[in-house]
Parts: C-alpha cells; sequence; structure tokens
C-alpha cells in the first residue's frame, strides 16, 4: 500500500497516531496514592465524627463537567475522557489495605450513609485518570458529612517535587 492511501486511510478513520491512555479496569496502587495524598490533604486534623471511606468508587460523570470548565481550570479534557469512558462503572477498592495512607482512622462503608452515628464524614472516590508522564491527575470526590452537609467535584491533581498538590477544577457541588 502506498504512502498516500496510507494517510487518507487514517485521516478517514478519524483514528489518531497518538496512544489513548485507558485506565485499566481494576484499580491501581498510583490510584490509592493520589487517594491517600488527598487525605492528608484534607484532613489536616482529625475529623470531628467517625471517618468512613467508600469500597466503592462512583462514576466521575456525576460531577456534569464539561471539557470548557476544565480547560479554563487549566485541566487537561483528555484526563476528562478517560473518566468519561468508563461510564457508570464501579470499582472495588480494596480497603483496608497497605497502599490506602490516611493521616487518621477510618471505616469501611458499603453503602451511602449506611452508618448511624451522629457525626461522621464519608468520603468516596472517583477513578483516577493520568496523563501519560503520571504527573497530572484528575478525579471526583465526595465528601458527606450528616445531615444537609456535604461537598465534592472533580478536583487536578500535580505532582510536584514528588508530592501531589490539588486544586479545584471548576466543577463542584456543595449542599
Amino acid at each position: 500500500m502506498n504512502r498516500r492511501l496510507w494517510m487518507l486511510l487514517v485521516v478517514l478513520s478519524g483514528c489518531s497516531l497518538r496512544p489513548v491512555p485507558r485506565l485499566p479496569m481494576k484499580v491501581a496502587p498510583e490510584e490509592y496514592e493520589v487517594y491517600s495524598a488527598w487525605l492528608r490533604h484534607h484532613f489536616k486534623q482529625q475529623p470531628s465524627g467517625t471517618l468512613y471511606l467508600a469500597n466503592l468508587t462512583v462514576p466521575a460523570n456525576e460531577s456534569h463537567c464539561s471539557g470548557k470548565e476544565l480547560r479554563k481550570a487549566g485541566g487537561d479534557e483528555e484526563l476528562l475522557r478517560q473518566l468519561d469512558d468508563l461510564g457508570d462503572a464501579q470499582f472495588p477498592l480494596n480497603l483496608p489495605n497497605s497502599l490506602m495512607h490516611a493521616a487518621w482512622d477510618y471505616k469501611i462503608t458499603y453503602g451511602l450513609s449506611s452508618h448511624r452515628d451522629a457525626k461522621y464524614e464519608e468520603v468516596v472516590f472517583s477513578r483516577v485518570a493520568f496523563n501519560a508522564r503520571h504527573t497530572e491527575a484528575l478525579f471526583a470526590v465526595s465528601v458527606v458529612c450528616g445531615g444537609l452537609c456535604g461537598n465534592g467535584g472533580l478536583l487536578l491533581g500535580r505532582r510536584e517535587n514528588g508530592t501531589w498538590v490539588f486544586r479545584d477544577s471548576g466543577c463542584v457541588w456543595i449542599f
């Protein structure tokens, strides 16, 4: 096949010569690293009640973030595509395990607000999408704190000098 025909086929098929990263069908060790770093970042002080971590990820597409909003916040739309490709799939988190390092003791919850403590904070994560160099990450997190209290959204992470630093993507919710 001559070169022109090959190039025409590539263009017509809509294929890209750049490989598109895909998330594995299992939560990877590096995702636990991001979750752990975010927990240490968010809970600088011990939570006022029991800290719960959900044993399943949630779909990131529940954040209803557009590529335009993400670009405005300095995020990479490719990361959002990786999360969108998972659809509504939920993935089990292997909790407790040696990969999850929270600064405080936590309990595992097997469904949103299945506990009855008067004071609690429950954290639910989505999967984590990474850029090709694994220096940038995008994931959703929700924190429910009993009653009508909670917040969450998509977060951008950037590895700086070996440490994950987080910022809002512009796609957040509060109640």
